[in-house]
């Protein structure tokens, strides 16, 4: 099976969905974290490159990692930290009744156990506070000593666990920012423990894109649903088209919202559109939508470091007047796509549904 395929089948996620339920000790949430959902942050609180990942697996178990990369000139070596923190969940607190570290820790390690320790409460009394309503994103004005203290806190429904997305400074200056959200499919995922930060957007292969140069004009259906592309697609499933090894178009019925908030439903199927999965990393910061009334638009990059590859993906989501969502998902891999705009935009901006 090649990459593009595989990437298409790992992001099938079953949208099915527990809104408004606690999480985060304390917290009702609209959106219900699901088992495996995780983030990373860049922290640029330590004098070195630094990333925390916060995962939840349960209402009773969560982990936060630490990692930094070697730097051969500073002499600092790979540090990699995982703490897993098992919580009584029926306490509207947060109430730690076991913990196991994960990684070489050293006696210079206690300050950055402790920071880890600190996080977990502080983003669990501060999260407890935090009303969202209909609004995607709340900004909160806080005091926040691990972060040098008078800070903006950016909070956003889309955000698994905490739902923090950025902390700035009274400069502006984003102290911790959010890189990727994910979820891991199956337990043999190594996402989560896996990621070491990017840098910018990494640079793509160099990929040709193979076509004829007298393809004809066709229609891409399924379930009162389609797009244009033209003859040198190939269908590879009643729903799904590939373009040789340069990009694959799929389209999907995702179901109502079952008696569900409506605008809640809404949040989660964009906020599950965008994660990364199976060691592809969204990038965060390279995100774009456009929405309206019934439709929204959505671009992500992904970052595949095990392939050196980067994908852009072109979700298009249309809510039905039976409450589904027809959804059009168009992944091509950047390399290509840099080359072919035009054409691929022109496929993206084709999608319509009955």
């Amino acid at each position: 099976m090649n990459l593009l395929k595989r990437i298409a089948l790992s992001a099938f996620v079953a949208f099915s969905a527990a809104l408004a339920v606690f999480a985060v000790p304390g917290v009702t949430q609209q959106i219900a974290d699901t088992s495996g959902e995780y983030v990373f942050y860049k922290d640029t609180s330590f004098t070195r490159p630094s990333y925390i990942g916060i995962i939840y697996y349960d209402d009773s178990t969560y982990a936060f990692r630490y990692y930094s990369p070697a730097n051969s000139k500073e002499g600092l070596s790979e540090k990699n930290i995982t703490l897993y923190f098992a919580i009584d969940s029926t306490k509207s607190y947060l109430d730690l009744t076991g913990e196991k570290i994960d990684g070489i820790v050293t006696a210079e390690d206690a300050d950055l156990i402790n920071y880890l320790h600190d996080l977990f409460y502080e983003f669990t009394s501060r999260r407890q506070k935090v009303e969202f309503g209909k609004s995607t994103t709340v900004s909160v004005n806080d005091d926040f000593n691990q972060f040098g203290g008078n800070v903006t806190v950016v909070y956003n429904k889309r955000v698994p666990v905490f739902n923090i997305e950025s902390i700035k400074a009274k400069s502006g200056k984003e102290i911790f920012s959010l890189q990727t959200t994910g979820q891991l499919v199956s337990s043999q995922d190594t996402s989560f423990s896996s990621y070491k930060g990017t840098d910018g957007l990494p640079k793509d292969k160099e990929r040709p894109l193979k076509k004829s140069k007298n393809a004809s004009s066709v229609k891409a259906s399924a379930d009162g649903m389609t797009a244009a592309i033209d003859s040198d697609w190939q269908k590879a499933m009643d729903n799904m088209w590939l373009l040789g090894d340069s990009a694959v178009l799929s389209l999907t019925a995702i179901p109502s919202a079952n008696g569900a908030d409506q605008d809640a439903y809404r949040q989660f199927v964009i906020r599950k559109s965008i994660q990364g999965s199976d060691g592809a990393f969204s990038l965060w910061q390279y995100q774009s939508e456009k929405s309206s009334a019934n439709k929204t638009a959505l671009q992500t990059v992904y970052y595949r470091p095990s392939e050196n590859s980067v994908t852009r993906s072109f979700k298009t989501l249309i809510l039905r007047k039976d409450g589904t969502y027809a959804c059009f998902t168009l992944t091509v891999f950047d390399g290509v796509y840099q080359k072919n705009k035009a054409y691929f935009d022109k496929i993206a901006s084709s999608f319509s549904a009955e």
